[in-house]
């Protein structure tokens, strides 16, 4: 007969009971599981994720640019980045800001390797509406995008036209950061 007198698996109240080891398997099993439902929830909502090679990738990527060693991409590094992918467009710091609020998933104010797939993808879908943001944004010349300007673009861009709690509503959808 063997003791399983002060064994921790045994019921984790000093090792008095018996090792029970299909609750560890079950635990692990659940665990598994809810990785699994995360990852089919950010593939679901980013498209899919990297792995593998791709990972490895993505990875050398991120090092590339993570100049202090911080594991997280911050605001000037993701500037860096982003002007490495597109040299002919240099983000103003509100597009940074921006592109840190829409891929920020765990919203710690930077970037890390798992964000930065959707980074890099919000700033491309973005590049072909920047001219015409900044011609329209610029005639007030302080790069605020008004109701007024904002229903030019939409209608520039769509053919539709806006009523005015449409507008109101999508400039408090679109203000990430707060600014007006």
């Amino acid at each position: 007969l063997i003791s399983l007198r002060g064994d921790p698996r045994a019921t984790g109240k000093g090792g008095f009971g018996r090792w029970k080891p299909w609750k560890e398997e079950k635990k692990q099993r659940e665990s598994a599981k809810r990785a699994q439902a995360r990852r089919q929830e950010l593939e679901g909502r980013w498209g899919s994720l990297p792995g593998g090679e791709e990972l490895h990738e993505l990875h050398r990527f991120f090092t590339q640019y993570d100049t202090n060693g911080s594991f997280k991409l911050e605001h000037t590094e993701v500037a860096v980045m982003l002007k490495s992918i597109t040299p002919e467009v240099y983000p103003t710091d509100d597009e940074v800001d921006w592109v840190i609020a829409r891929a920020d998933a765990n919203r710690d104010g930077g970037l890390q390797v798992a964000e930065l797939e959707r980074a890099v993808r919000e700033w491309k879908d973005y590049l072909p509406y920047r001219q015409k943001l900044l011609k329209i944004t610029s005639t007030w010349g302080d790069g605020k995008l008004r109701p007024v300007q904002l229903r030019k673009f939409l209608l520039e861009t769509t053919q539709i036209p806006t009523k005015d709690e449409d507008i109101e509503r999508l400039i408090r959808h679109a203000d990430l950061m707060g600014k007006g």
